[in-house]
C-alpha cells in the first residue's frame, strides 16, 4: 500500500511538473485518477489529546513539623507543670526535740 501511494506520488508530480506526458498518453491520467478514487486513504486513526497527568500526591511533612503537634505539645507540658506547681505542698518544718544550746541523745530525750 504504501509502494502504490508513493508510485502514484511520483506519476502526479511528474504529470504536474511535465503536462506534455498526460497529452502524449491521456489514460494514464485516467488510470491515475481511477486508481486514487479506488484505494481509500490509509486510515490513521485522528491524533488524540493526552489526558492530563494525575496530579502529584501532596508530600505530607513529618509529624513534628505539623502545628497541631506543637501546640499539642504545649497543652501537656504546661498541664503537667501546673499540676506539678499546684499538688505541691510546701513542709512544715520539724519542731527540734532539743532546745538550743543543749546536746541530746537518741530520740530527742
Amino acid at each position: 500500500m504504501r509502494a502504490t501511494a508513493l508510485c502514484l506520488s511520483a506519476a502526479l508530480v511528474l504529470l504536474s511538473a511535465a503536462p506534455e506526458a498526460a497529452v502524449a498518453d491521456p489514460s494514464l491520467a485516467q488510470r491515475l485518477l481511477l486508481v486514487q478514487v479506488d484505494e481509500p486513504p490509509p486510515a490513521t486513526p485522528p491524533p488524540q489529546a493526552l489526558p492530563p497527568p494525575p496530579p502529584k500526591p501532596k508530600k505530607e511533612a513529618p509529624i513534628y513539623k505539623q502545628w497541631w503537634f506543637w501546640a499539642l505539645t504545649a497543652v501537656v507540658a504546661g498541664g503537667t507543670i501546673a499540676l506539678g506547681a499546684s499538688a505541691y505542698d510546701k513542709p512544715e518544718s520539724r519542731p527540734h526535740a532539743c532546745p538550743a544550746g543543749v546536746v541530746c541523745f537518741g530520740v530527742g530525750r
